[in-house]
């Protein structure tokens, strides 16, 4: 197979970045920006010895640089022909030559992992695109193809409206509108609750749950309220319906964490039902563990999502009713009365 060109780059490290990680700085590094690399492409490049410090090869991520360090690194150019077409129907709510938008389903993975063998949103997109007249958009060719043209990504299980750029002024901009929190997100969730229980959502018809969302140092895949690399997280939300063992709330995500709705439900004792990283469904009767346990997944659906046209400046708004699998769960709740 043909290898991709490097491209080297060299930077020395400022006073604002010093006493951070070096895939942290990398990251903010602005070819990166340019590229769209994540943290966990970063790592990678760092593993496979494409990184040095003062001419000194590295091997960690998580090595701290100093002011005044000198960070010399090789960035790889993309090869689409290495990345998998997956046909898959998607559902196009929109789309112009910027962007577009997808209503995503659950059991769909957004980009490429250690175990998504090829069968993702992005691979989806790669097929799509290649039947159309018109190709490849130009952001799946010059970046990194294990982002391409994402700007935000929902959980795996997590169904609901994504936008996609097709273009890199498209993706910058996107990009900037989530960073700066003036795009609107609501979502839907069944969330646990019993009908004697001292919960918030049981005392109030809204709230919001501030509180930092980090690492789990001791789960690697889970997150959690404070742990590794904290950041400021917030969600508004307020109640839809109630029934016995589960509330149906509608959410809005102020700040964008990974999983942040799931860990800030299950901080304030009202986990996402179905959730098996974060609940604990030992209260619920057994009829509803095992409709849960059926449904299969997290009952987390993004319904809405508003933000300015990059290129026309319009604003865009974006809905997705409830898909029929959590509806039919939702239903099986309501039906449930208290004995």
């Amino acid at each position: 197979m043909k290898q991709n060109p490097l491209t080297e780059i060299s930077f020395v490290v400022d006073e604002g970045s010093a006493g951070q990680r070096l895939d942290r700085v990398l990251s903010q590094f602005p070819e990166a920006l340019k590229l769209g690399l994540s943290r966990s492409q970063i790592k990678q490049l760092i593993d496979k010895e494409l990184v040095k410090i003062n001419a000194t090869v590295q091997n960690k991520a998580g090595t701290i640089v100093n002011a005044g360090d000198t960070i010399e690194c090789k960035l790889a150019d993309p090869d689409l022909s290495a990345t998998a077409e997956y046909n898959f129907n998607l559902n196009v709510l929109y789309e112009d030559a910027e962007l577009i938008v997808i209503d995503k389903p659950a059991a769909l993975t957004v980009h490429p992992g250690a175990n998504t063998a090829g069968k993702t949103l992005l691979n989806a997109l790669i097929y799509y695109y290649q039947q159309s007249k018109n190709g490849l958009p130009p952001v799946f060719k010059s970046l990194a193809t294990s982002r391409g043209g994402i700007v935000h990504r929902l959980d795996k299980d997590t169904s609901g409206i994504l936008v996609v750029a097709k273009t890199l002024p498209t993706l910058q901009s996107l990009s900037k509108q989530f960073a700066e929190r003036t795009t609107k997100r609501l979502y839907n969730a069944l969330v646990f609750s019993t009908p004697r229980g001292n919960r918030i959502i049981s005392e109030q018809d809204s709230g919001t749950v501030d509180m930092p969302i980090g690492r789990d140092p001791l789960r690697r895949v889970a997150m959690g309220i404070g742990g590794l690399g904290q950041r400021q997280a917030e969600t508004e939300w307020k109640v839809i319906n109630r029934y016995s063992y589960a509330t149906l709330l509608e959410l809005r995500l102020k700040t964008g964490r990974t999983h942040q709705i799931r860990v800030h439900m299950n901080a304030i004792g009202s986990p996402v039902i179905g959730d098996k990283t974060y609940g604990d469904f030992s209260g619920l009767p057994l009829s509803l563990q095992k409709a849960s346990e059926q449904f299969g997944r997290q009952a987390l659906h993004a319904k809405y999502l508003g933000f300015v046209h990059p290129k026309t400046s319009k604003e865009m708004e974006f809905s997705s009713e409830i898909p029929k699998d959590m509806q039919n769960l939702i239903q099986k709740f309501a039906l449930k009365l208290t004995r």
